[in-house]
C-alpha cells in the first residue's frame, strides 16, 4: 500500500472507503484510519483520544519519529469542544468528533496541520468521520451472516444425527462433521455417563476403530478428564506459558505434536455426560470457537445421551436410574426445592397422623331456670316504679306502687258508715227493738266486709319482689301516671340463683356432641374470660334460626357465675368433641359440602 501522504485526494477517499470493509482487527483499523484521515487533512502528526468514565486518554496515535506529541489540558478541552461542535479548529490544530455509533462519549481526532493548510470542506470531513461507524456495522453483518450459516450447518448436523440409530454411528458422525465444519485436524469424543467422572473415547473423526490400549488414548482421555474436573471449556496453545493448570493437554499435545488443542464439556442439564476435544497443528483456537462448539454439542447431547443409554442392557439401565434417583434425592443440587418437599411431607404426615381436639361451636344465651311474671293485681294508676331492668331487687322489696286516692276516699266512707250502723245498733239495743238491732247488725257487718276488702285492695297498690332477682323487663318510669289494668304483666323478675346456658347448635354437628360433655363459653362482652359448662340436656325438635336448622342444648354451669352475670347475655360455645385428624378437622367441612351438593 502507498504511504497516505503520497496519495492523490481522490485515492485517499477511495481508501478510506475501502476501510469499512476491512477484515482485519479493530486495533490495525484504527491505526491505518488515523493515518489516512491526517493524510487527508495533510496533518503533520494525528492522535485519537477518547472519554471513558470521566477520564481522557490516547487510543491510538500517529507521530512523526522526530516529533514529540503528548495529551495536555489544552488538547482535552478542545477534545471535549469537539465533542459537543463535531468540529473544531483553533490555529493549526484540527479536531473531528469520530462517530463510532450510539454512545455517550464518541472519540476525538485531533490533527496538527501544517502552515498554510487546505483543509477539505466540512462535507468530506463529515463523510470520513462516519467510516468507523460504517465499519463497525458492517463488521457486525458479517459476524451476523457468519453466524447464521454456522447455524444452518448445526441444524444440519442435527437432522442427519436424528437419523442415527445406534450410539457409535451417532457419535462417529459428530466427529466427521465438526472435523469439517471447523476445519480441524482430528475431532474426538468421549463419554463419561450420566454422574461418571472417567472418560472413555468413544470415537475419532476419519477413524473407524482405534486401539484404546495406545499412550494417545489415554492421554487424550485424561485430557477429557481435565475438561471434565473443571466443568468448563479449556483452550491450550502451545505457546501458552502458565499451563500448569492443564497439564494433561499439554501431555496429550506433546504426544500427538499438535500445537492447539480445545476441549468442551458436554452437559445435560447441570450434569456433564461427555467432552469433545479438536486439535489443529495451525491455528488457535478462539473463545468464539468455543461458544460454537458449546452451541453445536448443545443441540445434539440429548440425542446421543439418549441412544448411548438405550444401548445399554437393562441391569445397566436400572443401575443407572437407581443411582440418578438416589443422586436426585442426597445430592445439594436444587437444596431449596429438596427441603421444601421434605418439609411438605413432614407437614402431610402431621396433618394425617397428628390428633387434634374438635370444637363444636355454637351461640348461646344466659337462661334463668325461675322467673316470675308480674302482673297488676288490681285496677289502678301507676303511682310510682322504683326500679328498672337490670335493678337488682331483694325479696320484698318494692317494685310498683298504684294510687290510692280513691280508695282511701272509698275507705272513709266506709269506715262512716260502719261507724253509724254502730250507732243504730245501740240506740236499737236501748229501744228493745230486736228487729232494728238485728236489722242494723246486718248493715255493720256489711259495711265491716267493704272495709276489708278496700283495706285489703291497698295492701294490693304495692307490688313486691317475690325473691332475690334482677329485673328482665318491664320499665314503668316512663308509664307514671299510666293506668294498670287487673291481670295485666308489667315486669319480670329472673332469679339469679339457678342460671343455665341455652347453645344452639346446628343440625350439621348434633350427631358429635353427647350429653355429659364439658364445653367452654365466652361472653360477647369479656371475651377475654372462659367458664366451663357440661351438657345438661338436648331439645329434640329442631328449629330455624337464622335460615338454618338449629338444635337447642341445655347446658349447667360448672364455674360459679359473677356478680356482672344477666339472663340474656350471648357469646359463643365451644363443645369439646374429642380428638381427630388434623386432616380430618381442616377438610371435613369442604368434603361434606362436595357430597351434600354434588353427590361425591
Amino acid at each position: 500500500m502507498s504511504k497516505p501522504h503520497n496519495m492523490s485526494p481522490y485515492n485517499l477517499v477511495t481508501s478510506l472507503l475501502n476501510l469499512s470493509r476491512f477484515e482485519g482487527s479493530t486495533r490495525e483499523f484504527w491505526r491505518l484510519f488515523v493515518r489516512q484521515y491526517a493524510a487527508l487533512c495533510h496533518a503533520e502528526q494525528a492522535m485519537l483520544v477518547g472519554c471513558s468514565g470521566g477520564k481522557w486518554g490516547v487510543v491510538q496515535s500517529w507521530v512523526l519519529p522526530e516529533k514529540t506529541w503528548s495529551f495536555d489540558d489544552d488538547l482535552m478541552r478542545i477534545a471535549e469542544a469537539a465533542q459537543k461542535q463535531s468540529i473544531v479548529r483553533v490555529s493549526d490544530l484540527l479536531a473531528v468528533r469520530i462517530d463510532v455509533g450510539p454512545q455517550e462519549d464518541p472519540p476525538v481526532l485531533l490533527m496538527e496541520l501544517k502552515a498554510g493548510t487546505h483543509v477539505p470542506e466540512v462535507q468530506t470531513l463529515y463523510f470520513a468521520a462516519g467510516l468507523p461507524s460504517t465499519f463497525q456495522v458492517m463488521r457486525q453483518y458479517g459476524k451476523a451472516r457468519s453466524d447464521v450459516v454456522f447455524f444452518a450447518e448445526v441444524l444440519k448436523l442435527l437432522g442427519t444425527i436424528q437419523e442415527d440409530k445406534k450410539f457409535k454411528q451417532a457419535a462417529m458422525r459428530l466427529c466427521n462433521e465438526a472435523a469439517a465444519l471447523f476445519k480441524v485436524d482430528q475431532v474426538s469424543l468421549g463419554w463419561s455417563g450420566p454422574y461418571g467422572k472417567q472418560v472413555k473415547v468413544c470415537a475419532i473423526s476419519n477413524l473407524e476403530t482405534f486401539d484404546q490400549r495406545t499412550n494417545a488414548i489415554w492421554e487424550l482421555e485424561a485430557a477429557m478428564e481435565e475438561c471434565l474436573d473443571k466443568e468448563g471449556e479449556i483452550i491450550w496453545d502451545h505457546h501458552q506459558k502458565n499451563d500448569e493448570l492443564v497439564r494433561a493437554h499439554k501431555a496429550y499435545g506433546a504426544v500427538r505434536s499438535v500445537g492447539h488443542l480445545i476441549s468442551v464439556p458436554l452437559r445435560i442439564g447441570s450434569d456433564c455426560v461427555g467432552v469433545l476435544t479438536c486439535e489443529d497443528s495451525k491455528t488457535p483456537f478462539q473463545e468464539s470457537d468455543a461458544w460454537k462448539l458449546r452451541l453445536m454439542l448443545e443441540q445434539c447431547v440429548r440425542h446421543l445421551s439418549f441412544l448411548e443409554h438405550r444401548d445399554k442392557w437393562v441391569g445397566e439401565k436400572v443401575r443407572r436410574q437407581f443411582k440418578r434417583t438416589f443422586r436426585t434425592l442426597l445430592g445439594v443440587d436444587k437444596m431449596a426445592y429438596k427441603v421444601a418437599a421434605l418439609a411438605g411431607v413432614a407437614v402431610l404426615a402431621f396433618l394425617m397422623f397428628g390428633q387434634w381436639a374438635y370444637k363444636v361451636d355454637g351461640s348461646f344465651a344466659l337462661k334463668a331456670e325461675q322467673m316470675v311474671h308480674l302482673s297488676s293485681p288490681i285496677d289502678g294508676l301507676i303511682e310510682e316504679a322504683p326500679v328498672r331492668p337490670g335493678d337488682i331487687v331483694h325479696k320484698g322489696e318494692t317494685l310498683l306502687a298504684l294510687n290510692t286516692r280513691e280508695l282511701l276516699l272509698e275507705q272513709a266512707k266506709a269506715y262512716a258508715k260502719l261507724a253509724r250502723y254502730k250507732h243504730e245498733i245501740e240506740k236499737a239495743r236501748a229501744s228493745y227493738s230486736l228487729a232494728d238491732m238485728r236489722i242494723a247488725q246486718s248493715a255493720m257487718d256489711s259495711a265491716q266486709a267493704e272495709v276489708d276488702q278496700i283495706k285489703l285492695r291497698l295492701e294490693n297498690t304495692l307490688v313486691k319482689a317475690p325473691y332475690d332477682g334482677v329485673v328482665v323487663e318491664g320499665d314503668l318510669q316512663v308509664k307514671i301516671g299510666a293506668p294498670l289494668r287487673t291481670g295485666e304483666t308489667f315486669m319480670k323478675v329472673a332469679s339469679l340463683n339457678k342460671l343455665y346456658a341455652e347453645i344452639l347448635v346446628n343440625e350439621r354437628d348434633i350427631q358429635d356432641i353427647t350429653l355429659g360433655q364439658e364445653a367452654t363459653i365466652t361472653f360477647v362482652g369479656r371475651p377475654e374470660l372462659n367458664y366451663r359448662i357440661r351438657l345438661a340436656q338436648i331439645i329434640p325438635q329442631a328449629e330455624v334460626h337464622d335460615g338454618q336448622n338449629v338444635f337447642t342444648v341445655k347446658a349447667e354451669l360448672l364455674d360459679p357465675s359473677d356478680d356482672w352475670w344477666r339472663p340474656g347475655m350471648s357469646g359463643v360455645a365451644k363443645i369439646d368433641a374429642g380428638d381427630r385428624s388434623i386432616l380430618w378437622l381442616l377438610t371435613h367441612e369442604t368434603l361434606d359440602y362436595l357430597r351434600l351438593h354434588f353427590w361425591l
